[in-house]
């Protein structure tokens, strides 16, 4: 079954976003990813942001081929954004097992700190950049290429074949 329910233009509580995100992305959870949506309330300039990752990693030994799933994300950002929940779309990050670099938004330095689960930070687990003594949420330590900013540049990243080893892809989304 491709979609079970189209989405609600009127406002959602979260456990029934939770639902419906499942929903778009059955054919993901049926091929073993594991999906996680997380809401933070004003936590962007007071505005609401809301995170979803797919988790790929129980699904590939040598690469996934996104483009599978194109169907799916696309009725996934239609869902969330300006003709659904009212979410504008911010940035897609990629996280990959390959190595890659991780590098402090700062100063440009490689000699990071990794850190624990931070629960006074939404349970976001936070860097620390030992050059200059930047602490942000660890995605924020990913180097440009492993972050997508424009809406073109996600769909053209899920509709191109590939082999990319991806292991998860965390959407954000910042209430307008």
């Amino acid at each position: 079954m491709k979609y079970i329910k189209s989405f609600k233009i009127f406002e959602s509580n979260e456990e029934d976003i939770k639902s419906d995100v499942n929903d778009i992305l059955i054919d993901l959870i049926d091929d073993k990813a594991r999906i996680n949506v997380d809401f933070f309330k004003g936590s962007f300039q007071g505005k609401d942001l809301l995170d979803i990752t797919i988790y790929f990693d129980n699904m590939y030994n040598d690469g996934i081929d996104v483009s599978k799933y194109k169907d799916n994300i696309i009725h996934l950002l239609s869902y969330v954004g300006e003709d659904g929940l009212g979410f504008e779309f911010s940035e897609l990050s990629i996280g990959s097992d390959e190595d890659y670099d991780i590098i402090c938004p700062e100063c440009g330095s490689e000699d990071i700190e990794y850190g624990e689960q931070d629960y006074y930070k939404n349970g976001a687990i936070m860097n620390t950049c030992n050059v200059c003594g930047h602490k942000e949420q660890e995605d924020s330590f990913l180097h440009k290429n492993n972050k997508l900013k424009k809406f073109e540049e996600v769909k053209e990243f899920f509709s191109k074949p590939n082999g990319y080893e991806v292991s998860s892809v965390t959407f954000e989304f910042i209430k307008k």
